[in-house]
């Protein structure tokens, strides 16, 4: 794992390809699709699914999946351009990665939504303390209320509170 940055900066483009599942439907979100963006390699990308990052982050094509013609045009294409628009699609890619992809920025995604799920927790929990007459689940209650504040608190170091307090 430690030797793929350095291999793949011998690529002039770099391509994955999948084949049509149905499962595919619901997004994919491939490591070696993120160490490609990671060294700024343009993408060729070969995939019918429910999001395509390639395009998202503006690095790459995106041709049909099991199609060896389009994958043929696809090649040709990437090829055809100049290096230095080449080079632009593949620093496209890294900034797109950072930007969405990095550990911080998924790892304050993640916490955002656990915030959310305990508000929701608190919430829903208020009435069952009966006035915060019963013991315990009072004590869930305050519980699930301060681990979302602290929770929200460390997820607006990455987000906008209004998109942190919406999700």
């Amino acid at each position: 794992k430690q030797q793929v940055p350095a291999l793949l900066q011998c690529f002039d483009v770099a391509y994955i390809g999948w084949q049509r599942q149905a499962l595919y439907r619901f997004g994919i979100a491939p490591n070696k699709l993120i160490d490609y963006m990671m060294a700024a390699r343009p993408i060729l990308h070969s995939v019918d699914a429910g999001n395509d990052p390639v395009s998202d982050a503006g690095c790459g094509l995106t041709v049909a999946p099991e199609d060896p013609s389009a994958l043929a045009r696809g090649v040709l294409h990437m090829m055809a351009m100049p290096a230095a628009e080449r080079i632009a699609l593949g620093q496209r890619g890294k900034g797109y990665a950072l930007r969405n992809l990095s550990y911080p920025v998924l790892g304050e995604r993640f916490l955002n939504i656990l915030a959310g799920l305990l508000e929701i927790c608190w919430a829903l929990g208020l009435k069952s303390t009966e006035g915060f007459t019963r013991l315990w689940p009072s004590v869930f209650v305050g519980a699930a209320l301060v681990a979302s504040l602290v929770l929200l608190s460390i997820a607006v170091k990455q987000l906008p509170i209004g998109t942190a307090y919406a999700v």
